[in-house]
């Protein structure tokens, strides 16, 4: 039991890395983009 609820927590962390690398292009264009447009 002990180890599945290990294996659960690996993968819930390795996806949550996963989301954050692929929304975080998101506000930074944005916010390159707000820089950009103030130059």
């Amino acid at each position: 039991m002990e180890l599945v609820v290990a294996l659960a927590l690996i993968v819930f962390k390795v996806a949550l890395l996963i989301a954050i690398l692929l929304l975080l292009p998101l506000p930074l264009t944005w916010l390159e983009r707000k820089i950009g447009g103030h130059m």
